[in-house]
């Protein structure tokens, strides 16, 4: 399946690698977000371009800071560890060790993998396997579900790609259940698929925004 992603969200998939993706190597859904964060670390030191584009994007002290600007700040780990709580839908790191001593939920977890690569066929089977996926929601701060993953939007960055299929992949959820109206915690507020999908870049730039609104709307 044909994948819009931004040339920094590959940057960060080549730099992260299977880190991102191998989930059961962590006791708890904290000690893997702590591994990102050491990793992230290692692109400050590194000034992997990509990474501070990142920590542009979620670290308070650093949003709208130069490249040069965030490479020269030298962020530490501790730091680091508060860029990734940040963009994992969190206030602060304490936070994220308070709420995810658990470890993830393995089948959810590559539900919305399989939504972002577009694997269709791989996602409805699961679905019919363990319908209450639909319903169920993200470990992480931002508590979306599989269907506010299509946004494209306020979930975790390396997340944020858009399959060619999106809005059948969409209907498909639709189909199965998913509340539309459900929310996200995200941006300071509690906000909905559609209003995500409608101030992301990158379904538009993908070609597909209009027919994900559609699909939502029930057109």
């Amino acid at each position: 399946m044909e994948l819009y992603i931004h040339p920094t969200l590959k940057a960060l998939d080549l730099f992260y690698g299977e880190l991102l993706y191998d989930i059961e190597a962590y006791t708890s859904v904290a000690e893997h977000l702590s591994a990102i964060a050491q990793r992230m670390h290692i692109g400050v030191r590194t000034e992997y371009p990509a990474i501070a584009s990142e920590i542009n994007n979620y670290y308070p002290p650093m949003i709208g800071k130069s490249e040069k600007e965030i490479f020269t700040a030298g962020l530490s780990v501790e730091e680091c560890h508060e860029v990734i709580a940040h963009e994992y839908g969190y206030q602060d790191w304490p936070e994220v060790l308070r709420e995810c001593a658990d470890p993830y939920d393995c089948t959810f977890e590559a539900a919305a993998n399989d939504l972002i690569h577009g694997k269709y066929k791989a996602l409805q089977q699961k679905l019919e396997q363990q319908p209450q996926l639909v319903h169920q929601r993200s470990p992480y701060g931002h508590q979306a579900t599989l269907l506010h993953y299509a946004g494209s939007n306020g979930v975790e960055m390396w997340r944020q790609r858009v399959p060619q299929n999106l809005s059948e992949i969409v209907r498909l959820l639709l189909k199965m259940g998913a509340d539309k109206d459900a929310t996200m915690k995200v941006y300071g507020g509690d906000h909905d698929t559609l209003s995500m999908v409608k101030t992301s870049a990158h379904p538009y730039a993908a070609g597909v925004a209009d027919s994900v609104i559609a699909a939502l709307q029930g057109v």
